[in-house]
């Protein structure tokens, strides 16, 4: 991963959002799908998460979760 790609969403980075869960910031780590541990919010980039996708801080993207819209707020991203 080079460092240009640090700033946007990927795998091997973290991201802050709010309004996966209104009213309350998350922090996903977005991990290879052997790391995966939703306990401890590793997550794949993949299905409804996938639109976080090379976003950046203040980029907004809406999510489809099982029919339901969600815009996330991108407020932080960082490396793994």
């Amino acid at each position: 991963m080079s460092d240009q790609s640090l700033d946007k969403v990927d795998i091997g980075t973290w991201c802050r959002v709010s309004g996966f869960v209104p009213g309350i910031e998350t922090v996903f780590h977005f991990v290879p799908e052997s790391e995966v541990d939703y306990d401890m919010h590793k997550v794949p980039l993949k299905g409804p998460l996938r639109a976080l996708s090379g976003a950046k801080p203040g980029d907004k993207v809406v999510a489809d979760f099982a029919g339901e819209k969600v815009e996330l707020a991108v407020l932080e991203v960082g490396p793994d």
